[in-house]
């Protein structure tokens, strides 16, 4: 009976545990031994057959969870991206532009919004239109158009 009143113990510990330090794991260990200690009111058993039990328990009441949250939530997961520093300039693909000054020797500057990015493409007067066709470590790749 003392370790019934235990299992309780840690159970109830690690659920507020969980809302001091949330993390979505301490949780799901709690019910766990709640659990347990409800099992060991039905089931006599000895210490070690609660402590594998417990082990078991947490380790399907975790998988359980995580099985849930991605069917429920499958859009939360982690993005990998594989270009990040590029990310910000790739919004800019496609986009027309009005070039503020030349670009000689196929470097320039062009200024979008309050930022000025640097550009690469073919020697072009300032008021030349150009498309931006793609990004490189974080410089604006372009054409010049029609």
């Amino acid at each position: 009976m003392a370790f019934l009143v235990n299992w309780f113990t840690v159970g109830i510990i690690l659920i507020i545990l969980e809302m001091l330090l949330p993390g979505m794991f301490l949780m799901w260990f709690g019910v766990s031994a709640l659990l347990v200690g409800v099992i060991t009111l039905i089931i006599s058993m000895s210490i070690n057959s609660e402590l594998i039990l417990f082990a078991i328990t947490s380790v399907l009441s975790v998988i359980t969870v995580i099985l849930i949250m991605r069917k429920v939530s499958p859009n939360t997961q982690s993005t990998i991206t594989h270009n990040l520093n590029q990310a910000r300039g790739s919004e800019f693909i496609g986009m027309t532009f009005t070039l503020d000054s030349k670009v000689m020797n196929n470097d320039g500057k062009l200024n979008i919004g309050d930022t000025a990015w640097l550009i690469k493409g073919p020697d072009a007067e300032a008021g030349a239109h150009i498309e931006i066709t793609h990004v490189e470590n974080n410089t604006l790749i372009f054409k010049i158009i029609d």
